[in-house]
């Protein structure tokens, strides 16, 4: 496996892993009837929301970097 193929592996798996829980966040925030269940689901809210902030600069650098290796990359559209 080279270092490309690598980068490119935790480029996908920071994607899968890092942004999924954003799409999650909101409706788990809906979902509390009372203001307990509400303070609890802002807790997970906000450990998620660290997942996201990790997965995204993830993806971030991983794609800079790719790019960076193969600068014909930033040519395409």
């Amino acid at each position: 496996m080279t270092f490309y193929e690598i980068l490119v592996f935790i480029h996908i798996f920071s994607a899968i892993l890092g942004m999924e829980p954003g799409f999650v966040m909101t409706p788990i925030a809906k979902k509390s009837p009372n203001m307990a269940e509400l303070r609890h689901t802002y807790a997970i809210r906000n450990k998620l929301h660290q997942f996201v902030i990790i997965g995204g600069t993830l993806l971030l650098v991983t794609g800079i970097w790719m790019g960076l290796l193969n600068m014909h990359l930033f040519q395409q559209g």
